[in-house]
């Protein structure tokens, strides 16, 4: 019975203290310890237990290190009196790029296409010089990008320029020397921009004072400018890292950093506090050759640290670490060798209702640049035209690209694109409006084609536009008569449009178009013939029946003249001309078989062709007067010769 309220009482002791812990792990935020200057490697790894971390540690020479050699170690320092010029809080020319670029998963320069881009681990020794070990790796990874240099032929710059040399000018002495460390104000890079740096084979590494630098004829390389990088924006340290080259950035290394050996590492240091936030107190200078978002361990991504501590310390010299960690995002600053292209959106012109040129400027910045253009009816753009080469020189280049398909009264945005080797830019947003399209005229067909007549057809569609039509018709195709202008409004439908027409020439072949007209412009159908009835040979005209082949033939040309200048001026002579052709066929099938009707036919018609031809050459009414004149002659005549015969009797 004891034993069993014994058991009972470890039970319920058991359950209560589960609960406890459980509320003490769940119920309230776990508190993060920090990691002190004199933990000891069994302090480090409890609170990196307690802290949930997923990194080991053990001793090395620089967390064995005296603690008196490390204050003169870890000597990165606030500056004296702190820039205040561009550089202090400019992102350069990564603000053109950064906000647009694709950045994969995870990036390293160690294996790039199966290269290395950066050279061995260096070790600094004992000398406070992180500051020329974090320049030279920046530079030399920025160089050797620049200028496709990797494996064996990757760069190697002379930090002892940097610390022995550089540092011993009067413009930089206050802000960094020798073993004696660096100011936040990364006046060893500014340095690099303007007196450049010579390589290691010319002034090897050493942490002795020379006393005065013999290399300053030494060959340098100059880059073009450094910039820093907004504090905590990681994508702006991954787009930099990918399109400039190697990072150089600074961390406060703590005694957990020192004794770092493998994994991620993290700790609590992840606010960038100060104002401005670059200075944020850090004490140690590294460069950051790549990132990960995906690590094996899990927790996060992490970038990949390049350390100047030699290839014992953590994995074989570098450190993977949480994004933020160890204040690593607050100083993040970028070297400049050669630049992505400076492009300017122009704007567009021969804007038509559904084409248009794009035009802009692009300066190759001394590296092979193509470009494109964007363009769609929002800021999404949607649409590209095919990519140019822009040359690889260093001064404005004019580009332009046509585009159509476009919809007409529409507002379009546009902006210029280019690319080179160091990054992408992208030109400011341009707008145009595309004008309201012209009407469409389609010219149909001739119907009811008759001797003197036709009705022309077609189809116009107003697009939007009050739009009038007309049809334009002649033996040749300048036409030369119209039609009156008709209304076919202001829709977006295909409008059926007709026009009768008279006063053609029997068998004759006749031109016609139809003609759209409005606000936004004129449109031409296309040519179109038709050929009128044929009167000749047989069959139609009989009085072309009957003169054919005759001498009179040419002259019935008169009687065409007339027809078409006095008959159908009218609304009688229109019918009348009507009646004829409506009439002659079967006549003029019978002509066909008599010749002597068909001398009938001539010798009637020639006061018929006289009296015309008079009409073509003195007006109607004189030859009207002309003919009453001949016919009395005429009659006068007759009589004369009909009493001069019967006299004779």
């Amino acid at each position: 019975m004891q034993r069993r309220t014994k058991n009972c009482l470890v039970l319920i002791i058991s359950l209560l203290s589960i609960c406890f812990l459980h509320n003490i792990s769940y119920g309230q935020p776990r508190e993060i310890l920090k990691f002190e200057a004199d933990d000891t490697i069994e302090e480090i790894r409890g609170k990196i237990e307690h802290n949930g971390y997923n990194f080991t540690v053990d001793h090395n020479w620089v967390y064995d290190m005296p603690t008196e050699a490390k204050e003169t170690f870890f000597r990165r320092r606030l500056p004296l009196s702190p820039r205040d010029d561009h550089f202090s809080d400019e992102i350069g020319p990564l603000a053109a790029v950064h906000l647009d670029r694709q950045l994969p998963s995870s990036f390293d320069w160690r294996n790039h296409n199966g290269h290395s881009c950066i050279g061995p681990i260096r070790d600094q020794g004992s000398c406070g010089s992180c500051y020329a070990f974090a320049a030279c790796a920046a530079a030399e990874g920025t160089y050797n990008w620049a200028n496709g240099l990797y494996d064996a032929n990757c760069v190697d710059f002379s930090e002892s320029y940097i610390i022995w040399c550089l540092g011993r000018l009067l413009e930089y002495n206050s802000h960094f020397f020798g073993c004696w460390g660096a100011d936040y104000d990364y006046y060893e890079l500014e340095a690099l921009t303007v007196k450049g740096i010579t390589s290691e084979s010319d002034f090897p590494y050493t942490t002795s004072d020379p006393g005065s630098c013999t290399h300053w004829e030494n060959p340098t390389t100059t880059f073009q400018s450094w910039h820093r990088i907004t504090c905590n924006d990681i994508e702006a340290i991954k787009t930099a890292i990918m399109t400039y080259g190697v990072v150089d950035a600074a961390v406060f290394v703590t005694s957990a950093f020192q004794a770092y050996e493998s994994r991620v590492y993290e700790d609590s240091n992840t606010s960038c506090s100060s104002d401005p936030c670059y200075y944020t107190p850090t004490n140690h200078a590294i460069a950051l050759v790549g990132w990960d978002d995906n690590p094996p361990e899990g927790g996060g991504g992490c970038w990949i640290l390049r350390n100047s501590w030699g290839t014992e310390w953590g994995e074989f010299g570098y450190m993977r670490i949480r994004y933020t960690s160890a204040l690593v995002a607050c100083e993040a600053t970028y070297l400049v060798y050669a630049l992505a292209p400076i492009i300017t959106t122009g704007t567009a012109t021969s804007v038509m209702y559904d084409s248009a040129t794009l035009n802009g400027t692009v300066n190759p910045n001394n590296s092979s640049a193509a470009y494109y253009f964007e363009y769609g009816k929002t800021t999404d753009y949607g649409s590209t035209t095919t990519s140019q080469n822009a040359g690889s020189g260093g001064d404005n280049v004019l580009v332009s690209a046509g585009i159509d398909g476009l919809t007409a009264n529409t507002t379009y945005h546009c902006r210029l694109i280019s690319e080179n080797k160091f990054g992408v830019t992208y030109g400011g947003d341009k707008t145009f409006n595309t004008p309201s399209a012209p009407p469409t005229a389609t010219t149909g067909s001739a119907t009811s084609v008759a001797y003197t007549s036709a009705t022309l057809d077609g189809t116009v569609n107003p697009n939007t536009e009050s739009t009038t039509y007309y049809f334009e018709y002649g033996k040749t195709t300048d036409y030369g008569s119209t039609t009156t202008s008709q209304n076919a409004g202001s829709g977006t439908d295909d409008v059926s449009v007709t026009a009768e027409i008279s006063g053609f020439s029997s068998s004759t072949t006749y031109h016609f178009r139809l003609v759209a007209t409005s606000s936004a412009g004129t449109t031409n159908g296309d040519d179109k013939t038709f050929t009128t009835s044929s009167g000749g040979g047989g069959g139609g005209c009989f009085i072309a029946t009957a003169v054919y082949g005759s001498p009179m033939h040419p002259h019935v040309e008169a009687l065409r003249e007339f027809r078409d200048r006095y008959l159908l001026a009218t609304t009688p002579g229109k019918e009348f001309v009507e009646f004829y052709y409506n009439c002659s066929p079967p006549i003029s099938d019978f002509i066909a078989k008599h010749n002597f009707l068909k001398v009938m036919v001539r010798c009637s018609l020639l006061p018929i062709a006289g009296f015309c031809y008079a009409s073509l050459h003195f007006g109607m009414t004189n030859a009207g007067i002309i003919l009453f004149l001949v016919f009395v002659l005429s009659v006068i005549f007759f009589r004369a010769f009909l009493k001069t015969l019967y006299s004779r009797k």
